[in-house]
């Protein structure tokens, strides 16, 4: 499975076809032996809170994982497809959404493998839940534990890049065995602590190769005003790497500050239209599109970083919230 092939069908609209076919991506990506239903199993919504979050509850299919332990029974996850209300917030109503999906863990399937849809929305959400009991070491008690809802969640569809998800998804269908598939191959794509990782190993690559860009130039004397005495050949290594210092902390201040952007317009509150008075419908890819509409890709700090750090993030007298660069509403942050 090619990840960037992958990641263009994860930035499509939910079909379920896309999905739940022959031909689609489920059998491209699950491990294990893949069961799709010719009809989907249709579930009553049993209780208020149920019909309170969702219009809709099916099952499409099932996937069969190998035992726990030799000789033991098959692990099944099932495959569900949950319609959502119309009032309820898609990408931040979690646990509603999860407690109407692990009903579905018990005594028929270990796991569940859920697509939140809702109509009149392109964004979905692709949910793993799973059960597992486990040895309570201090009480010599079998507990189950349940997955956490926010950690075992892609949102997909347009507006965003998907390319986290492409990754891990993609990873799982390149490294599964049809032989000796298992639920924890399954959970490991969706966990978090792996995400973590992956994360910070390559945030630090990103800080590396900044940083030594910025070590390899005459940035550190041009630039910071290091004198060029500390850094001329034969200096003290322990005098050089205090030098250097600022050429370090800017660059952790600024990947820091652009981390915290993807935060942001991840929440939806960059580029939200001008004629708009709430912060919502921003622009999912503003970052990138600021990037690509700068004249000069070398200048993109000065010409647009700076000016959205220091006349605009910073300045609560902006009329309108305008960013004027974009011409789109940007929130001030109370100046830090």
């Amino acid at each position: 499975m090619n990840a960037a092939l992958l990641q263009t069908q994860l930035q499509l609209p939910y079909r379920r076809a896309s999905w739940f076919s022959a031909t689609g991506l489920l059998p491209q990506l699950l491990p294990g032996r893949l069961e799709l239903f010719a009809q989907p199993v249709e579930f009553a919504l049993a209780t208020e809170a149920e019909q309170a979050v969702a219009t809709g509850f099916r099952q499409l299919g099932r996937v069969f994982l190998s035992p726990a332990a030799p000789g033991g029974p098959e692990r099944i996850v099932a495959l569900h497809e949950i319609t959502v209300a119309a009032n309820i917030d898609l990408l931040r109503n979690r646990v509603g959404l999860r407690r109407l999906v692990t009903r579905g863990i018990g005594i028929d399937h270990d796991a569940v493998l859920a697509f939140f849809v809702q109509p009149g929305e392109t964004a979905y959400r692709l949910t793993y839940a799973a059960r597992e009991s486990v040895m309570n070491t201090t009480t010599l008690a079998i507990e189950r534990q349940e997955t956490a809802a926010r950690r075992f969640t892609y949102i997909l569809g347009p507006g965003d890049a998907r390319r986290t998800a492409a990754l891990r998804l993609a990873g799982l269908a390149n490294e599964r065995t049809r032989a000796t598939a298992s639920l924890e191959s399954l959970t490991a794509a969706f966990a978090v602590e792996s995400l973590n990782n992956e994360f910070f190993t390559l945030y630090r690559a990103h800080y590396e190769a900044f940083r030594d860009y910025l070590l390899g130039t005459d940035a550190p004397t041009r630039l910071f005003g290091i004198p060029a005495a500390d850094l001329a050949a034969g200096v003290d290594a322990k005098q050089r790497d205090r030098a250097l210092k600022p050429v370090r902390d800017f660059v952790k201040k600024l990947l820091g500050r652009i981390v915290f952007l993807h935060f942001l317009q991840k929440k939806g509150w960059l580029g939200c239209p001008a004629t708009s008075r709430d912060w919502n419908h921003g622009d999912p890819l503003f970052l990138d599109n600021l990037f690509r509409q700068t004249p000069t890709a070398d200048r993109f700090h000065s010409e647009r970083l700076v000016p959205l750090f220091y006349d605009t993030l910073n300045r609560p007298d902006r009329p309108g919230d305008i960013f004027p660069v974009t011409g789109t509403r940007v929130p001030y942050l109370n100046g830090g």
